[in-house]
């Protein structure tokens, strides 16, 4: 029996939404519009061979947020704390969604926000993402 199916559909937004953001998806996209309904409708219905796609593409997209995460640390001095928004941002999520997940209040979320635009010289969110995923 395949585990993706009946799989949470919170949980199955979240996969298809690290894989949108994947260079490879987004150049097979690119050349196949179908794609992405195509791969959700696979997710949904318990592809069995997704299994270990997915277990790879995860821990994949982990390394690849965590070395990120570093790389900002580095670039800009932002803390852990920071940089766990800052990789929120960029994949999507808002400061509502962040502050609930992380256990954190609204009023502290945002001064960590305003922490990381005094420290990367960016005054909006839009901006900000636009910077850390050069």
């Amino acid at each position: 029996m395949n585990d993706w199916k009946g799989r949470d559909p919170e949980e199955v937004d979240r996969l298809i939404h690290l894989i949108k953001q994947s260079p490879t998806f987004q150049k097979f996209e690119r050349n196949n519009p179908e794609g992405l309904r195509r791969l959700r409708r696979l997710v949904e219905d318990g592809e069995p061979n997704l299994n270990a796609f997915f277990d790879r593409f995860l821990l994949l997209a982990e390394k690849t947020d965590a070395r990120r995460g570093e790389r900002w640390a580095q670039q800009f001095g932002l803390t852990h704390a920071e940089t766990a928004l800052a990789a929120a941002l960029v994949a999507g999520g808002s400061l509502r969604e962040f502050a609930e997940q992380s256990g954190k209040k609204q009023s502290t979320v945002r001064t960590q926000l305003l922490s990381i635009f005094r420290k990367t010289n960016t005054a909006r969110q839009i901006e900000l993402v636009q910077l850390l995923k050069q």
